[in-house]
């Protein structure tokens, strides 16, 4: 029997990624895109539905619509100045979201949470397998919210037995698709600051391999917790070098000042506080062996792949 799938945020750049791939598969029937803006290029086959997610409109949709599955990829991204508006579409909109399909009759969610959960830390081991303890960032709004809501979903998925839950941690995503301050911060200026030499590795995965992963997912019925990350790892300095782009040593507290006042400041080239820093200092690569034995998945692309396509792509526009 087909499945009708809810998809939120799918005028997003993950969901826009996963609709063209889960559009493909022979068991899927009707699909539902809900989202606050219209999609810039609309997935034949797929049925928009615009509306926000802080109205009572939202959770209606989604309770009327009664689709078997819902993908929750409705998040904002990146950072912005109105903490208590990201905390509310973020934390108070995903809880309303679970509670609506819960409603709709939903059997099975897929949700993205991030291992920006995971936290950056100088005693993180390398690689992180998805038993380690959730210890996000305290003052990194983003992933300790993802954090927060890490605790939310176990406590679902224990209250409802009936509902299948999947938790996604993907790392840094790129692709020939991408366009957020985590793809333009090495371009911001003519000089990009390392500390400690730009030494971390920074795990990257492609767009096309994260939207394959969740259709396994979804197709699988699968649940539980699922890292995703390429197989390898770049330190900074190696990217700036394939991104041809000029480096400078910095100490740690003078580059977390100059952020900080460009933050404060509403400096345009500043797209994140400071306080993403430590995710730059400190490790957080994940495991993937998991998703790889549950769900027999093999990666078509390397962190260097992955951002190789993003720079091609970049430099097309």
């Amino acid at each position: 029997m087909n499945k009708k799938i809810l998809v939120t945020g799918a005028a997003g750049y993950i969901g826009t990624v996963f609709l063209r791939y889960v559009c493909q598969e022979s068991w899927v029937g009707e699909i539902i895109g809900l989202d606050k803006v219209k999609p810039t290029k609309p997935i034949k086959g797929v049925t928009y539905r615009q509306c926000d997610i802080t109205t009572t409109q939202w959770t209606e949709i989604i309770v009327s619509e009664k689709p078997d599955i819902l993908v929750h990829l409705a998040f904002i991204v990146n950072p912005i100045r109105d903490v208590s508006l990201m905390r509310t579409i973020n934390v108070l909109g995903t809880r309303r979201t679970f509670e609506a399909a819960k409603q709709g009759g939903v059997s099975h969610i897929l949700v993205a949470s991030s291992a920006t959960a995971y936290g950056a830390w100088p005693d993180n081991p390398i690689p992180l397998t998805e038993e380690h303890p959730i210890r996000p960032h305290p003052t990194f709004q983003y992933g300790r919210e993802k954090g927060e809501l890490e605790s939310y979903y176990q406590q679902f998925a224990e209250d409802n037995d009936t509902i299948g839950v999947a938790v996604i941690r993907p790392v840094i995503v790129y692709g020939p698709g991408v366009d957020n301050y985590l793809s333009r911060f090495i371009f911001a200026f003519p000089i990009v600051p390392l500390v400690e030499r730009g030494q971390t590795p920074l795990q990257l995965v492609h767009e096309d391999d994260v939207a394959r992963i969740m259709v396994r997912i979804v197709a699988l019925q699968k649940q539980g917790v699922f890292n995703i990350g390429a197989e390898d790892y770049l330190t900074l300095a190696e990217i700036c070098r394939l991104a041809d782009r000029k480096t400078m040593p910095l100490p740690k507290f003078l580059l977390n000042l100059m952020m900080k006042m460009m933050w404060q400041f509403n400096m345009p080239a500043m797209e994140t506080p400071e306080t993403i820093l430590d995710y730059i200092i400190y490790p957080w690569v994940v495991s993937v062996e998991k998703v790889k034995k549950e769900l027999n998945f093999s990666f078509q692309y390397s962190s260097q792949e992955a951002l190789q396509a993003m720079l091609a792509a970049r430099n097309k526009s």
